[in-house]
């Protein structure tokens, strides 16, 4: 059988191109100390020994060893062997240091692998309450907090502070949207101030690779054509059920391209005709539209390091953008309604004052990271996923959202949106070897369920949620490499243009020498793809058996029947996608299905059209703004994409604009 591909894989590995708007860094309210250990006494502080904790991870269970001497931790020995490499599954040896450092669970964890920190953070305090004797309470994803917490409960305010800054605006996070904030300001006149999670030497830009945008200048010299502004803002209001303020919409359809190419205007010519653009050119086999939704072109790849929104930060320090890096914001400051400030918090303890006279802008990334929050706002995923299973992703951890709502913002309805959780299709991770491609699909029990190239991916996958618990399937031709070309641009599209699908002739012919076993495709997730040379075979060796295979078996004569007819009788699949399983063999792979984990959440607070958070009578709070995955009301139920990276190039314009127009009041 394949091996098992999990969301919470994906999670991880989509990271690079769609990470965009949760960049600003982790925030934490920190009114005061939340550690679980207490204060050591002056003798006899632990019983001494080894004693370990079990934790949930983001896919795996994380398992802390600590020994003790009487007063201190001693050795610390951490598991996280399942979790997903590159990102949790190597963070135990920095995690450790940390721990003997601090001696306690209050360690700042690894950025980027948050639920895995988490779980060793959770995990550490249960070691060390087992060592001193007291009870032990987990605060893991899936299971309950101590009585009486709750993210929506603020916290005591803050009066005492070490130092004060003032500034016309102070900007909370510095990343996909923080950072074009500020240098929009500071470049429209205004002094700006930006408080950032992150030290300067651990200061990342994830994501930054893939700006969705349209009709840039840098698009236009790629040859590709400009789209229709109100077509686009149409298609984006058809997809969210028009739940996204259409205002935010339109803004950012009108302004995106100008955005690209401010952001990138410091790069050469020559770095920027070393980019390329996914899916350009396009196929003859491409059509705009799938099941009444628009698909377009518009995604550079930039190489290497190359990172506008790291150019942007550059450029605005030059300009004189004071970043308070290693710096946690821990609530806003309020004059009566109006919102005059952010408190922050130093690696020593101590707070810090920040007054702006103008405004204040959330740009603090979205809550995939705050199990607590994820159970209470994607109320969709919770109510597919058990008590136990793990809601998040790799994502901040909310607190930027956490500051407005506390100053009296209000929250777009539930569910808010995220990149992934509630949704499922075979594979589902930048290893799928034929990526979004509308082959066939089908359930544990052999059976079609749906219309595989509904609108884009993200839409088709949908119906795999409601699937029972098994494995999900994707059945495809010997054709693929012309099939593909039908499919609409998106981030786990094999990009045929620039020679992605030149892999799938080694992977067929891998499949059909390996017989029953099956060939193993492995890079940033491992699947195993399998050969036959008619239905029967191929479901054998998918272990379909009994009235499985059976059903496998006339699931893919019938398929071939509608491609035959031109005509999807059962689910109305577009006849383009009707691509018949009918070659000397065909293939298929699958993975389990599995739901609850995302990239990151991508809604918050409500805004008006100029990002103005609004209170809970809908009016505006005068001083406060919101862009990136702190603002609400930019996708629906779900993160679906007319192009791809339109999380990055919306939170880049988003926070150009605002920038400007707090710099302006």
């Amino acid at each position: 059988m394949a091996n098992k591909v999990s969301r919470r894989q994906f999670l991880h590995t989509a990271s690079i191109g769609a990470l965009g708007a949760a960049m600003a860094g982790a925030l934490v309210g920190c009114s005061g100390s939340s550690g679980s250990s207490s204060t050591a006494s002056a003798s006899g502080t632990y019983t001494p020994g080894s004693y370990s904790a079990t934790s949930k991870g983001i896919s795996s269970d994380v398992t802390v060893t600590m020994t003790f001497d009487a007063e201190s931790i001693t050795d610390v020995t951490i598991d996280v062997s399942g979790e997903t490499e590159g990102f949790g599954k190597g963070i135990g040896d920095e995690l450790k240091e940390q721990i003997l450092k601090a001696q306690s669970a209050e360690i700042d964890g690894h950025s980027g692998a948050t639920i895995t920190s988490d779980a060793v953070k959770d995990a550490v305090a249960n070691c060390v309450a087992q060592a001193k004797g007291e009870p032990v309470v987990s605060t893991t994803p899936g299971q309950s907090t101590a009585e009486g917490e709750s993210w929506r409960t603020a916290p005591d305010a803050i009066t005492e502070f070490a130092k004060e800054y003032t500034a016309d605006v102070v900007i909370v996070g510095g990343g996909q949207a923080g950072t074009p904030a500020a240098r929009a300001a500071i470049e429209a006149g205004a002094s700006v101030i930006v408080i950032e999670s992150q030290t300067e030497d651990a200061m990342s830009f994830r994501g930054g690779g893939q700006i969705g945008h349209l009709n840039s200048e840098f698009l236009a010299s790629k040859g590709i054509p400009q789209i229709d502004i109100q077509e686009f803002v149409t298609d984006w209001q058809l997809r969210t059920n028009n739940r996204s303020r259409c205002g935010l919409i339109m803004a950012y359809a009108k302004n995106s391209g100008k955005c690209f190419d401010w952001m990138t205007d410091s790069f050469t010519a020559e770095e920027k005709d070393s980019w390329s653009v996914r899916q350009w050119p396009l196929s003859s086999n491409y059509t705009q539209k799938k099941s009444g939704i628009s698909t377009w072109v518009g995604t550079p790849t930039l190489n290497g390091d190359a990172s506008p929104v790291k150019r942007c930060m550059e450029i605005a320090r030059e300009k004189g953008a004071d970043y308070h890096f290693g710096t946690k914001a821990c609530q806003l400051i309020k004059d009566g309604d109006a919102v005059v400030g952010v408190v922050g918090k130093e690696a020593d303890g101590s707070y810090i004052k920040f007054t702006a006279k103008k405004g204040v802008i959330l740009c603090g990334g979205g809550f995939g990271g705050n199990a607590e929050m994820c159970r209470d706002l994607l109320i969709e995923i919770s109510d597919y996923c058990s008590d136990d299973t793990a809601i998040g992703g790799m994502d901040d951890d909310g607190s930027g959202i956490q500051l407005g709502y506390w100053a009296g913002g209000r929250l777009e309805s539930r569910p808010l949106s995220s990149m992934g959780g509630n949704y499922v299709y075979p594979c589902n991770s930048p290893g799928d070897p034929i990526g979004t491609t509308a082959a066939l699909w089908v359930n544990c029990h052999g059976k079609r369920y749906c219309n595989e190239g509904f609108g884009d991916i993200v839409l088709a996958a949908m119906a795999g949620a409601k699937e029972p618990q098994g494995k999900i399937f994707t059945v495809f031709n010997d054709t693929i490499r012309t099939d593909l070309t039908y499919q609409a641009p998106g981030h786990m599209a094999v990009d045929y243009a620039n020679g992605e699908d030149e892999k799938l002739d080694d992977i067929m012919q891998g499949a059909i020498d390996g017989g029953d076993a099956g060939y193993e495709v492995t890079g940033m997730s491992t699947v195993t793809v399998y050969a036959g040379e008619d239905a029967q075979q191929l479901g054998q060796r998918l272990g379909f058996t009994g009235t499985d295979l059976e059903n496998f078996v006339a699931t893919v004569a019938r398929y071939n029947e509608l491609c035959e007819k031109g005509v999807d009788e059962d689910f109305a699949k577009e006849p383009v996608l009707l691509r018949p399983l009918n070659g000397k063999h065909i293939f298929a792979y699958g993975a389990e299905k599995s739901m609850g984990s995302m990239l990151v959440t991508t809604g918050g607070l409500l805004t008006d059209d100029n990002s103005q958070v609004l209170g809970e009578d809908f009016e505006p709070i005068k001083g406060l703004f919101a862009a990136g995955n702190n603002c609400g009301g930019r996708f629906g139920f779900q993160y679906s994409t007319s192009i791809p990276g339109e999380s990055l190039g919306l939170a880049n314009t988003q926070g150009m604009m605002v920038g400007q127009y707090v710099a302006a009041l």
